[in-house]
């Protein structure tokens, strides 16, 4: 079973609550959440029949394997939407997290796929370049002894590769 978006909330929110301690109570879910208390045992339910978390009624809520696999897939959508929004769109990281909240449930793994491909680029990009600086340094070794020099030696090879 898929689950919903409010699903895939309470699991990404059961997973980071869940590092602090091994169960979760209902009313720290319902504080983080923003929800009423009465709400929290009703989607618990749902997310226990599809088997995405271990529910004992007053003892708390775990996350089982597939709840875990679910809230860590949550949790990277929401930070692939946050890069791209401060990344692309030029928003600060406050208002990114505000507005990947409010993206999230839109975003699928259809639609995942062109930003996993857009990030790889740009790491491509970074990993690329970080080779073409430590081919420099093995010509020029003795130039990272000091700090200023190293920082002129990066500036040099920086205007080389750039200039290319």
């Amino acid at each position: 079973m898929e689950p919903s978006a409010a699903m895939r909330e309470y699991l990404a929110e059961i997973y980071r609550l869940q590092q602090d301690s091994p169960t979760v109570s209902t009313t720290s879910l319902a504080d983080r959440l923003n929800v009423s208390a009465p709400a929290v045992p009703r989607m618990l339910k749902r997310l226990k029949s599809a088997g995405y978390v271990k529910h004992v009624p007053y003892q708390g809520v775990e996350l089982t394997d597939l709840g875990r696999l679910e809230a860590l897939t949550e949790i990277r959508r929401h930070r692939i939407l946050e890069v791209f929004l401060v990344q692309v769109m030029g928003f600060t990281w406050d208002e990114a997290h505000d507005h990947a909240d409010a993206l999230g449930p839109g975003l699928n793994d259809t639609t995942q796929r062109p930003y996993d491909k857009w990030l790889y680029r740009e790491r491509h990009l970074v990993e690329c370049f970080i080779n073409k600086i430590k081919h420099f340094r093995r010509v020029f070794s003795r130039f990272d002894k000091l700090d200023g020099r190293f920082l002129g030696f990066l500036q040099f090879v920086c205007s080389l590769i750039w200039l290319r």
